[in-house]
């Protein structure tokens, strides 16, 4: 299959941010943050620790708006030159991925956080005109890309709005709807812990409840979650698109139901966009967004990736990358991945690539200005 990139950049951008700790939230008041470019890096605060690891949501972000740059480990940049720019991050540093060789290069740390060593970026997401959103938990953010990019150089964080979501609902999944898709203009959607998806008004944080991917039908009482991420396009036909990692569940059991030892992978599925769009303009969510899951059989939805806790998607031409958080298991403990996903199979294949972290990846977003030729997954029999 072919795909056909616009002349603009196809940016792409992974964010992970998850958070050990939990106390009761506050607002920040949005004050702004310093002037681009940022203060000397600070002393390495303490790791934070992903709150998708069943740790029943995350500190508040609730400081003023100060300008913190975390510590991060980044490769050396001079190694890579590339004229088409993916955008991938980790829980503290933003990284650009060369979409043919999947080569890594660093393009900075994220500053603008309140509390720099409570808090990290969960995702990110790019609208048509190559803007630049991230997000934690609860707070959109527009970044400011380093104009010379390197390990240490800064990626400014301004918040733009607070998700105004139920209480305990933390957001961990970030992309822009293209323009026509759910309405007239680009739509932000968040995905939280339970796999809802969400449309954010990126000025004032409204959101209102889309729906989710439904029950696994063949397990019964469990349900499809919101593995990490979602990414939206449009196909070759001028159709909106969307796909999302999901992982089988147990809604009431957090994290560890997620990964028996019977379905212990993630999936690669399709969004129903016709459902996601019903349920925006009409203000009733979905009972399912669930489209299909590729490598789905009549048995069922397959045995999925093969790898767990991709909490970054993106698409680009014919290719699906997913980009996973480490494992830390003592039966099958695994570093960091980058992840092709074959959409024939839905399997994916672990890409070689020398990471300096360890935590790994949180997210990731491709640009709606670009026009991508995936397959309709086969649906998930009933």
């Amino acid at each position: 299959m072919r795909a056909t990139f616009f002349s603009s950049l196809v940016l792409l951008a992974v964010t992970l941010s998850w958070l050990a700790c939990s106390r009761p939230s506050q607002d920040p008041g949005f004050s702004a943050p310093a002037e681009a470019g940022g203060p000397p890096p600070i002393a390495p605060p303490p790791a934070a620790a992903s709150a998708r690891d069943d740790t029943g949501g995350a500190p508040p972000e609730d400081a003023a708006f100060g300008p913190q740059v975390l510590d991060a480990s980044l490769p050396d940049a001079s190694v890579v030159t590339t004229t088409t720019t993916i955008y991938a991050h980790t829980d503290t540093a933003l990284y650009s991925v060369d979409p043919r060789s999947f080569a890594l290069a660093p393009l900075g740390v994220f500053a603008g956080l309140p509390d720099a060593a409570y808090q990290a970026v969960t995702d990110l997401a790019v609208n048509a005109a190559g803007v630049v959103f991230v997000n934690t938990e609860s707070v959109v953010y527009e970044a400011t890309l380093p104009a010379a990019p390197g390990e240490d150089a800064v990626v400014l964080l301004t918040p733009v709005a607070r998700i105004a979501a139920p209480p305990g609902t933390y957001f961990y999944a970030l992309a822009f709807a293209p323009a026509g898709a759910l309405g007239p203009g680009e739509v932000l959607v968040g995905g939280d812990a339970t796999g809802e998806l969400w449309s954010i008004d990126p000025d004032s944080g409204v959101t209102q409840d889309l729906g989710s991917f439904g029950p696994d039908p063949q397990n019964p009482g469990r349900t499809f979650g919101l593995s990490g991420d979602v990414v939206f396009y449009t196909d070759a036909n001028g159709q909106p698109t969307g796909l999302a990692t999901i992982r089988s569940c147990i809604a009431t059991s957090g994290e560890s139901s997620c990964y028996p030892a019977s379905a212990p992978y993630d999936f690669l599925a399709g969004i129903d966009m016709a459902a996601l769009r019903a349920a925006y303009t009409s203000g009733t969510r979905a009972a399912s967004l669930l489209k299909g899951v590729y490598g789905a059989g009549a048995s069922g939805p397959g045995s999925g990736t093969g790898f767990q806790k991709i909490f970054g998607l993106g698409a680009w031409q014919g290719t699906v990358l997913g980009f996973a958080r480490a494992v830390a298991s003592e039966t099958r403990p695994e570093p960091p991945r980058m992840v092709l996903i074959d959409t024939a199979t839905g399997v994916g294949t672990m890409l070689p690539a020398s990471l300096s972290f360890t935590d790994g990846w949180s997210g990731a977003g491709v640009t709606t200005d670009v026009t991508i030729d995936i397959p309709t997954p086969p649906p998930v029999p009933q």
